[in-house]
């Protein structure tokens, strides 16, 4: 009886040091991900060239260190926010955020060809549902060019604010 109950006892610890060493493994943080790819330079404030951010100011930064990106933007007249975050189990990069008009959007973050890709769905303030795909490359450490695909796709060059 008592080499049964020691042998549960081994058991269940192997196994929770099992999925404990799995589980770290996956859990990849944002931060890390970020800095393999490079796109660690993303960090920080950004305006539209133009205006120096009258018309367009976008910021990424951490709301949890490594772990969860807060972006924030004002374009025009309209503010958003969201959040961005690793999931433990795929490893994607998942994107929820909101705007002042009563939008919202998710979608997924992934890095292709050398640029940050966001792919979206939305829904306007309006209840007008669609998708739209935000391609980001960098130009160089203080150029951000951001590539909207909507209905017409345009381009709208950031620049990083001092």
């Amino acid at each position: 009886m008592k080499t049964t109950k020691t042998r549960t006892c081994c058991a269940l610890l192997v196994a929770v040091l099992t999925i404990a060493a799995a589980s770290s493994a996956r859990a990849e943080d944002l931060g890390s991900l970020l800095r393999e790819s490079g796109w660690d330079r993303m960090m920080g404030t950004w305006v539209d060239a133009e205006t120096k951010g009258e018309n367009v100011k976008v910021t990424y930064a951490w709301k949890i260190k490594d772990r969860v990106i807060e972006s924030t933007s004002k374009i025009g007249p309209v503010e958003a926010v969201a959040l961005a975050a690793v999931n433990a189990k795929t490893g994607e990069v998942h994107h929820a955020g909101a705007d002042s008009r009563g939008g919202v959007s998710v979608g997924k973050w992934s890095v292709e060809d050398g640029k940050a890709v966001l792919r979206l769905t939305f829904v306007s303030g309006e209840g007008h549902e669609g998708e739209v795909t935000i391609s980001h490359q960098l130009q160089d450490d203080d150029t951000l060019i951001v590539t909207v695909d909507l209905a017409d796709s345009f381009s709208l060059t950031l620049i990083r604010a001092k």
